[in-house]
């Protein structure tokens, strides 16, 4: 790479001689090294988890289930942020069919406001229309204030994140479900398996597949442990990657860069997964 020229994403000392990039994930890290980057001018910067974690716990989940219209046996799975063709809101309808009857599904959230085109929400709509049993167990929200939003997470048992073909670096939508103090179950896409590496916050499941799917979700609400070890990691995990810290980090990169003192330390340490040694 010609000297004085930083690829998109990254910022050019004082010279022109050299530069930094940041990515969010050891898998983008080592294929920005594989394209000839120097490795000690790659940084692994996780996305930001948006709003203070467990807002969910502050709220007691029987009573957010009142508020909410649902039964108190209800065991509510729930997904957060749009409809889009890649979060597998209609493997979370499947798995729900195999599920006993007091399952319930919250799709917290609507399609996109500039997604034209996009028949994620219209499929979603005709498969609950041919599987009319469905109707009273599936609620599709749309765009909700903040304080819906968190009376759904903490009316939630379960949070679904069932991606599929989802190749970037993360998800708002996943965030929001670390940070609400419900367990999370994920589909095995690379940016969620490369988190749960480092986090071990998620319990996974392989993508498209609703009847393991199905059957996590049994297994996670029988097993109080396992659920709040999942959770506990979880809002950790959030904690350590707020915005606050990783937006401090972004700052104090800058900073450097411009040959200036960072405002703050970095607030806290992260180990490396084995891809990322491997890159290095």
């Amino acid at each position: 790479m010609r000297p004085g020229l930083a690829p998109p994403g990254g910022a050019v000392l004082p010279g022109g001689d050299r530069f930094l990039a940041v990515t969010h994930t050891f898998k983008g890290r080592a294929r920005l090294i594989e394209t000839g980057f120097d490795r000690t001018c790659v940084r692994r910067l996780p996305i930001g988890v948006s709003g203070a974690a467990g807002r969910g716990l502050a709220l007691n989940r029987e009573w957010a289930k009142q508020e909410l219209g649902y039964a108190p046996e209800t065991v509510l799975l729930s997904t957060f942020g749009f409809i889009s063709p890649h979060k597998g809101h209609d493997l979370a309808v499947a798995a729900l069919r195999l599920l006993p009857r007091h399952y319930h599904l919250a799709i917290v959230g609507g399609p996109h406001p500039r997604a034209n085109g996009d028949p994620t929400m219209d499929r979603l709509l005709k498969m609950l229309r041919r599987h009319r049993s469905l109707r009273s167990r599936v609620r599709i929200t749309n765009y909700v204030p903040t304080e819906t939003f968190e009376l759904y997470q903490a009316a939630t048992d379960v949070c679904l994140a069932p991606y599929r073909g989802f190749n970037l670096s993360g998800s708002a939508g996943l965030t929001w479900a670390l940070a609400s103090g419900r367990p999370v179950i994920a589909s095995k896409v690379l940016s969620f398996v490369e988190l749960n590496d480092q986090a071990g916050c998620l319990l996974l499941f392989t993508e498209n597949a609703e009847h393991e799917l199905a059957w996590q979700v049994e297994r996670l609400v029988a097993d109080g442990g396992l659920s709040e070890q999942l959770v506990q990691r979880a809002l950790t995990y959030a904690e350590q990657n707020s915005w606050a810290n990783v937006g401090g980090e972004v700052l104090a990169i800058y900073q450097s860069l411009r040959g200036n003192k960072p405002a703050a330390p970095a607030t806290f340490s992260r180990g490396e997964s084995p891809l990322a040694r491997r890159a290095a």
